[in-house]
């Protein structure tokens, strides 16, 4: 049976998020479900309880509800025909993204008195094209609350994380890490998502479009300050969130009681007084 703690953290005594040589045995080597993901550390480096971000554009405009929108100004009673309503919101928001005033109108009508799981699902449905999808992606939500939480950054996400997104098929995660490899888009402006437009399957897209994003505002710093000598050290672990400006460290954790978090020959080449920065392991950066 597996406690609580193994699972967090596997045979990562010192929460490093590396198995060093005191920890390693041919035995910790752990599996998730049956996608063979290789959590010898744990699942932390998989998961997280700090996923939060604003509901806004990139400008910090609150974006358009495009299911509130369809349902029309009556509170999706259809109007006399027995036709669904265009919410005029949802052509403000599609024309203010630069699609003219007849196709917006067009979308919004094919649109109305249609439910969407996601911006992604809307985009399919009504059947934008991908340079419009490309405008209209950061301006339009399918959520009424003001912060989203628990979404994956699609931009960052390791294989292991995408595979055990909802709706994918086989193959489908590693197909859309290869796309996001060879895309040449710039994923920092918009929504973060434009490269998807046109590279992966409108499909795939849909399924997924609920549970994925293309910004993060909260990170966490593992930080070991060491004396010049090497003779002594203290560790703490922060998250920063991001999202109002200047960032606010929300959790800090001292970790020193855990142990030497490094590679032992960076300790023994500061005592040794031979230590460079270059030495520094991948991944790491040194502050002198």
């Amino acid at each position: 049976m597996i406690d609580g703690n193994t699972r967090l953290w596997g045979n990562d005594l010192n929460h490093n998020g590396v198995i060093d040589a005191n920890e390693s045995a041919a035995s910790n080597t752990m599996q998730i479900n049956s996608t063979g993901i290789d959590v010898s550390c744990g699942i932390f480096p998989f998961v997280t309880v700090w996923a939060t971000q604003p509901n806004t554009d990139a400008t910090g405009k609150a974006r358009t509800n495009v299911s509130t929108a369809t349902t029309g100004t009556t509170g999706g009673t259809p109007a006399r025909g027995g036709a669904p309503q265009i919410n005029q919101a949802l052509v403000t928001a599609l024309t203010t993204a630069q699609i003219t005033q007849q196709r917006a109108t067009q979308i919004a009508q094919r649109a109305a008195g249609q439910t969407f799981t996601s911006v992604f699902d809307f985009i399919q449905k009504t059947g934008v094209q991908d340079e419009e999808a490309k405008l209209i992606l950061d301006v339009l939500t399918t959520s009424t609350s003001k912060t989203l939480s628990g979404m994956v950054n699609i931009n960052t996400a390791p294989l292991g994380v995408i595979q055990l997104l909802p709706g994918l098929q086989p193959g489908d995660a590693q197909d859309l890490i290869a796309v996001r490899h060879q895309s040449a888009q710039s994923i920092t402006g918009g929504s973060g998502m434009e490269w998807m437009v046109g590279q992966v399957s409108p499909a795939t897209l849909s399924r997924v479009g609920r549970y994925i994003t293309g910004h993060s505002y909260q990170y966490s710093a593992d930080i070991v300050a060491v004396s010049a000598d090497g003779q002594s050290f203290r560790r703490v672990r922060i998250v920063v969130d991001a999202q109002t400006s200047p960032a606010k460290i929300i959790y800090r954790k001292d970790l020193t009681s855990l142990g030497w978090p490094l590679p032992a020959e960076i300790r023994q080449a500061l005592r040794d007084g031979t230590f460079t920065p270059g030495s520094v392991a991948p991944g790491m950066s040194w502050q002198p």
